[in-house]
């Protein structure tokens, strides 16, 4: 039953994640935002996920999105400018 989770259950739970700071980070936000929709349904009086818990250090980090490095860039381009292409209107 919802009642009956503790701070002590959600660090148990918290310590078995195997996950890297981002993924953890994100199933924190997650786990917080179930137990907000919880209490706000009054299912439960508080959140058992305590407010001191902070997201791991470098989770709001953004990922490397680049697919290219620089060089593969530069190959792209330059191909790209070695083509000969017409371009018409319309198509």
């Amino acid at each position: 039953m919802l009642d009956q989770f503790k701070p002590e259950d959600i660090d148990k739970f918290r310590a078995n994640w195997k996950l890297g700071p981002r993924a953890t980070g994100k199933c924190l936000t997650t786990l917080r935002a179930f137990f907000r929709f919880c209490v706000n349904r009054k299912w439960i009086a508080d959140s058992p996920v305590s407010a001191d818990i902070k997201r791991p250090a470098g989770s709001s980090r953004a990922a490397d999105k680049a697919p290219f490095t620089d060089a593969e860039i530069n190959r792209i381009f330059a191909a790209c400018d070695s083509l000969k292409v017409e371009w018409k209107n319309g198509s």
